[in-house]
């Protein structure tokens, strides 16, 4: 039972150090998802575990993602649906996005499992015109 308690307050503790994306609603330029996917976006980055190395592609989301705009950010999560070696993995997303101007976007998440971070994505988007 002391397990527990304990790992409900680390979790807890853990979620109150996280920036809250209101913090952004004054930031220029503001994004607009719909107007910025509108079109050809091409997008590139990487996918890197804890220990650093870069690892595969990712296919599904499962259920619905849940995000918050404001300003020039995005702040969503969401359970990836991660495919290893012939399995699925259900891993949580916690994704933050910075429109940098009306073409350029930039994205840093981090992957968890049971609350434990595995790893981070990386990606750069750009709009054609």
């Amino acid at each position: 039972m002391k397990k527990i308690i304990l790992l409900a307050w680390c979790l807890m503790l853990a979620a109150c150090a996280m920036p809250d994306v209101r913090q952004y609603q004054a930031t220029e330029p503001k994004l607009n998802l719909v107007d910025y996917f509108l079109g050809t976006t091409d997008a590139w980055g990487m996918v890197q575990k804890r220990n650093g190395a870069v690892i595969g592609t990712a296919a599904d989301v499962k259920g619905e993602s849940v995000g918050v705009l404001a300003g020039n950010a995005l702040h969503w999560q969401y359970t990836l649906l991660l495919p290893i070696d012939g399995n699925r993995y259900e891993v949580q997303f916690d994704d933050w996005m910075f429109l940098i101007d009306e073409h350029s976007m930039l994205n840093r998440s981090s992957m968890s499992k049971f609350g434990v971070e595995l790893g981070q994505v990386t990606l750069f988007f750009r709009k054609r015109t």
